[in-house]
């Protein structure tokens, strides 16, 4: 008898819940200027992209305030 693979089933499922434009956009990895943490989880929002390619422009002259 064959068990049944629980990470393969449950990739199975999130695969069958997801729209077209959402299977096509998880294909693409992007790019979105800036270091604003807040408008760069809204690009992800929109567009949904497989990955998000990080770049010096993305990266700021100085940390923040607070970081180490």
């Amino acid at each position: 008898m064959a068990t049944v693979d629980p990470v393969a089933a449950y990739a199975d499922q999130r695969l069958r819940n997801l729209t077209l434009r959402q299977k096509v956009a998880s294909l693409f990895m992007l790019h979105a200027p800036g270091t604003d943490p807040a408008t760069l989880r809204q690009f992800v929002d929109r567009y949904g992209p497989g990955g998000v390619i990080l770049m010096p422009d993305n990266i700021p002259a100085s940390p923040p305030p607070g970081a180490r």
